[in-house]
């Protein structure tokens, strides 16, 4: 950056130095145009006494023409150089502009680690949703084969057709609802079938107690 700015600063110091120049001239000229009256009255007043040659109207005149042309070419000058001095200025502020530098404010850095958390709490709710849903399936498989277990004791048999009917009804065409209405069934036969021994249950009972009964009045 250094190398490219040295030539620019060069001629910028050398337009600064002829504008100063240009300035210093144009000042002299306006001073000894401030003061050629009075030295033009004291030279003609000098010369008439010393008797000297002094100059005409005519030529002072063609001399005050020449100085006047001279600040007008100084002026002009001037003017051209001012919009190069700016131009020249202008880019080296372009050029010595400060680096920018890409701040990360706390806000922001806090903003990423909550996303991370977030990300990392949706990973976690999925694998738990995943073994969740891996569990439920097990144990959805291990009430069915409950099911079909009972389903084969109830029936008293385990025949291929037996089998069969019961792959394509968990299985192959799984059918939520036939599958409800034979637990309904199946809970139905062991609700009578456990009435049934609470019944031979009394009646063994009954049967020992008359017998007791029956001993008794014998003797």
């Amino acid at each position: 950056m250094n190398n490219e700015i040295a030539p620019v600063l060069d001629i910028l110091e050398g337009l600064k130095q002829e504008f100063k120049s240009i300035s210093k001239a144009q000042a002299e000229l306006r001073t000894t145009l401030a003061e050629q009256p009075a030295n033009s009255t004291a030279a003609r007043t000098t010369t008439q006494e010393t008797v000297q040659i002094h100059l005409s109207k005519e030529t002072q005149a063609k001399i005050k023409e020449h100085q006047l042309f001279v600040l007008e070419a100084l002026s002009q000058s001037s003017k051209k150089l001012d919009p190069k001095f700016e131009a020249l200025q202008q880019l080296i502020c372009e050029q010595q502009k400060p680096v920018e530098y890409k701040n990360y404010s706390l806000f922001a850095s806090v903003q990423l680690a909550e996303r991370v958390l977030l990300l990392l709490a949706c990973g976690l709710v999925m694998v738990s949703c995943w073994f969740f849903a891996m569990g439920a399936n097990k144990l959805q498989t291990a009430s069915d084969y409950d099911l079909r277990y009972r389903y084969l004791r109830m029936q008293g048999k385990a025949t291929g057709n037996d089998f069969a009917h019961l792959d394509s009804l968990f299985i192959t065409y799984r059918n939520p609802k036939a599958i409800q209405q034979m637990q309904q069934k199946i809970a139905d036969y062991e609700q009578a079938l456990q009435r049934q021994t609470e019944l031979l249950l009394q009646q063994k009972r009954i049967a020992e107690e008359q017998g007791e009964l029956k001993k008794h009045l014998e003797k």
